[in-house]
């Protein structure tokens, strides 16, 4: 089953305003630029289905987005579900904050 997606109004003049950096032949090279606003507004991933929206605003093959998105690290293809957390160098901070984190 695929996520829904759609960008939203405002991230719509983003991609204008970022296509507007490259040349009409050349409009391949935004694919990184839209895979990050697309992860940015998924919450930090990139479901396929953005994937396949971003090809086709970029009128280019979805395997093209495919291979730029699995090739970086940077973009998660996967909802990740796990919160990060700092803790203090001190033990009794360190315990206490361990503990809360275990209760969840």
């Amino acid at each position: 089953m695929d996520t829904p997606f759609d960008f939203t109004e405002a991230n719509t003049v983003e991609i204008k305003k970022i296509l507007a950096k490259y040349p009409v032949n050349y409009k391949q090279a935004a694919t990184i630029p839209l895979l990050h606003l697309a992860q940015y507004q998924t919450g930090g991933w990139v479901p396929l289905a953005a994937m396949n929206k971003i090809a086709k605003i970029l009128e280019i093959p979805p395997m093209k987005v495919y291979e730029v998105a699995t090739f970086y690290t940077m973009f998660n293809r996967y909802t990740t579900h796990y919160e990060l957390f700092l803790s203090s160098s001190s033990s009794s901070s360190s315990f206490a904050t361990r503990e809360s984190f275990c209760k969840r």
